[in-house]
């Protein structure tokens, strides 16, 4: 953070009167429908919305004001949202969030949770990796979901999370410390063709190497040895 802090200073003001009620210094990146901020430093969030109703694109990397989403409702265009190494928590106003939000990127923040995003049928991609989320849930309400991250919380079971993700083709669980993993599931991952990453397997799983082979032989299925 201390070499962007000296990027910030390094950057002039906006002349932009409208940009200056939410930023301080110039954006890395602005377009009608695009606006990147990872060398300013936000002020507020909410303003970013209400002035910037047609983005399509909105990208913030490492923003430690930014506490909540209040406001996001008004970027009824967005199709891609990243809000990355920001310390965010509250990401309640998502729940009720009506767009074609296709990819949403909220890693390396503090979400406790994943949020009930039934309002966004359209996302195929979501990276919750790096934050404090300890169950698989609310997965149903992302029927079109292709790709799914998780690395780094806190799940310990599967279960059947992934029972209504058809679509699902890739899931990132690397660096959580699961404890169970059922060989249903890993069928239901096979039969799916999902790709797994870096499966972080418990001494204490109940699913030995053996007794999944066994099991997917049964089924005239097969595993990579």
């Amino acid at each position: 953070m201390a070499k962007q802090s000296e990027k910030i200073k390094s950057l002039p003001k906006s002349k932009d009167t409208q940009d200056s009620d939410f930023i301080i210094a110039k954006p890395e990146k602005t377009s009608n429908n695009e606006l990147c901020l990872f060398a300013c430093e936000v002020v507020f969030f909410e303003n970013i919305c209400q002035r910037k109703r047609n983005l399509h694109t909105l990208i913030i990397i490492g923003q430690y004001g930014i506490k909540s989403l209040n406001g996001i409702s008004n970027l009824i265009q967005l199709r891609e949202l990243w809000i990355v190494e920001c310390l965010l928590k509250d990401i309640s106003e998502l729940q009720s969030y009506n767009s074609k939000l296709e990819k949403l990127y909220l890693y390396s923040n503090k979400i406790d949770h994943i949020p009930n995003l039934s309002n966004c049928p359209e996302l195929i991609l979501l990276n919750l990796s790096g934050n404090n989320i300890s169950q698989l849930r609310n997965l149903h309400s992302m029927p079109k979901l292709r790709e799914f991250h998780l690395a780094n919380n806190r799940i310990r079971m599967i279960g059947d999370a992934f029972r209504d993700n058809s679509s699902l083709s890739t899931v990132n669980m690397a660096g959580n410390p699961l404890y169970q993993l059922t060989v249903v599931t890993i069928i239901r991952i096979l039969k799916n063709k999902m790709m797994f990453y870096n499966m972080l397997w418990h001494k204490n799983s109940d699913l030995s190497t053996k007794s999944l082979k066994n099991h997917l032989k049964q089924r005239n299925l097969t595993t990579a040895t």
